[in-house]
């Protein structure tokens, strides 16, 4: 999942960058409230929460036990 999300970090980045240089700062304004910064905050949220193992698509990846248990 951690190549998902940065995926997504970068693209949405990328298009924010993007627009605000071309000047369309309204709607990507918006998507950047709606969209890029609540993605980022879950990730603070992450490190923050006592419920942080309840959470499988944010924070570090578990490792695996080797002797398979």
């Amino acid at each position: 999942m951690k190549p998902i999300k940065a995926a997504l970090y970068t693209a949405l980045g990328a298009e924010l960058t993007w627009a605000w240089m071309m000047g369309h700062t309204t709607i990507w304004g918006i998507l950047a409230i709606f969209a890029w910064c609540p993605l980022m905050g879950f990730d603070l949220a992450y490190v923050l929460s006592p419920w942080a193992e309840k959470l499988g698509f944010f924070g570090p990846e578990k490792e695996k036990d080797p002797s398979g248990h």
